[in-house]
């Protein structure tokens, strides 16, 4: 099962992507969304997922984050985005997470800070696909 968690390199994405690697048989896609081409972010990835001590493969694309998220999903075959709430706002969740969630073709799981073992699942259109 291939699970896409995208990063920030905040703590949430560090939680999230703990949560990821205790999924049975996972194949774990990192993603970072840049708002730059920056030469050194691919590297700068890579040692925050070998700090994590947990094996991933690392993704570096360009856009708006929801967007890019939801499509990078799609395009590398991921069955679920794990990510955590971030900052509260609308739902409980950071303006990013809902966005994903609205824009997701695939569930997304949502971490919550005060449930972290039982995330909120969040498939508004995957039965479209």
């Amino acid at each position: 099962m291939r699970v896409l968690v995208p990063t920030d390199y905040s703590e949430g994405s560090s939680f999230a992507l703990a949560f990821a690697s205790e999924q049975p048989g996972a194949d774990i896609l990192v993603l970072h969304v840049a708002t730059s081409l920056d030469p050194s972010e691919q590297a700068r990835l890579d040692a925050w997922i070998s700090s994590a001590g947990i094996r991933a493969r690392g993704l570096i694309r360009l856009g708006h984050a929801p967007e890019v998220i939801a499509e990078t999903a799609v395009e590398e075959g991921c069955e679920s985005i794990i990510l955590h709430e971030g900052k509260f706002g609308f739902l409980g969740m950071g303006s990013t997470s809902k966005r994903v969630v609205g824009r997701s073709r695939v569930p997304v799981q949502v971490l919550r800070d005060d449930h972290p073992k039982h995330p909120l699942e969040m498939n508004l259109h995957a039965a479209d696909v």
